[in-house]
């Protein structure tokens, strides 16, 4: 310490300087190297950077492509299946129809259709017995199930019920009404009590048209008369049974126009005919391709 106190006396501002100098020159050393490594580092992860951006890009696009590709392909299965089905649809449309069979219950369906009210000839008593008994069906069987499946809206009872003809009281009250078996399991009679030419033919033909439905999975089978649009047969007698397509209560211009086609048709009289999916007036206010019990549409031999 005396030494240096010596020299700090000789050379007091020279050893300042000195001293100063290396004070400061050993601080831009450190600050020079911190610069340079970091700037190494700075060069060195650029590039790295630059290729990490390329390759995400890259695989982004490459990910969109191939998840766009996917979409494609199983729109293509999907778009096929579709065909499949209502090709598969189709063909069995053309057998039913050309079978000499469905031709032959068209016809004897349709002709005792038409003369079930004159043979059964029900008294003015007994024909009200059974306007009350039906209309009682429609309140406390239909209306409640209605309401449960559509969110607690009610049916318009009074429309469908007062425009039906006094055939359809007849025979929805036999087919539906005094039918014991409970409301979805309608289709399990063959043949009413009513001693009618049309329970005669029905008992013959209606278990072959149930094994059908119940093969294909289809909601429901009708026959109709083209020239009346009347529903002459119905596997699952719902409340459009025996109603017109034309002017009833569960008229839908989709059938009804469906009905004229084979009339003015230039297909082949066995050509299948089809609509687009429809909604009418059924038991659930659905589209009557989707509901509860199936997911096949109906199918619709008009004769």
């Amino acid at each position: 310490m005396a030494v240096l106190k010596k020299v700090r006396q000789i050379f007091p501002l020279n050893l300042d300087v000195i001293t100063y100098k290396n004070v400061w020159i050993q601080k831009m050393n450190i600050s020079l190297k911190s610069r340079l490594v970091g700037a190494f580092i700075i060069v060195g992860l650029l590039p790295f950077a630059v290729v990490t951006a390329i390759i995400l890009s890259t695989s982004a696009s490459e990910i969109e492509s191939q998840s766009f590709q996917r979409l494609t392909a199983v729109s293509q299965v999907k778009k096929s299946a579709v065909e499949a089905y209502f090709g598969s649809i189709g063909d069995q449309m053309t057998v039913w129809a050309a079978s000499e069979g469905t031709k032959q219950a068209a016809k004897d369906l349709v002709a005792s259709f038409e003369t079930t009210l004159d043979e059964t000839r029900p008294s003015a008593s007994e024909f009200a017995k059974m306007r009350r008994e039906l209309r009682s069906y429609y309140d406390t069987q239909f209306q409640p199930l209605y309401k449960k499946q559509n969110n607690n809206s009610s049916a318009d009872i009074a429309v469908m019920f007062d425009d039906l003809d006094e055939t359809s009281i007849l025979m929805q009250y036999f087919y539906i009404q005094a039918n014991e078996n409970v409301l979805g399991e309608k289709h399990k009679l063959d043949k009413a009590g009513d001693r009618t030419t049309y329970s005669q033919m029905h008992a013959k033909y209606h278990p072959t048209f149930r094994t059908m439905l119940e093969k294909f999975g289809y909601y429901d089978i009708f026959l109709a008369d083209p020239s009346s649009g009347d529903i002459v047969y119905s596997v699952f007698k719902e409340l459009d049974y025996t109603t017109s397509l034309k002017t009833g209560p569960m008229r839908c211009r989709a059938l009804a126009a469906f009905s004229k086609k084979p009339l003015r048709s230039r297909k082949p009289a066995n050509s299948p005919l089809m609509i687009s999916i429809y909604t009418h007036r059924r038991m659930t206010h659905r589209p009557a391709s989707l509901p509860p019990r199936s997911s096949k549409m109906e199918s619709l031999l008009p004769f």
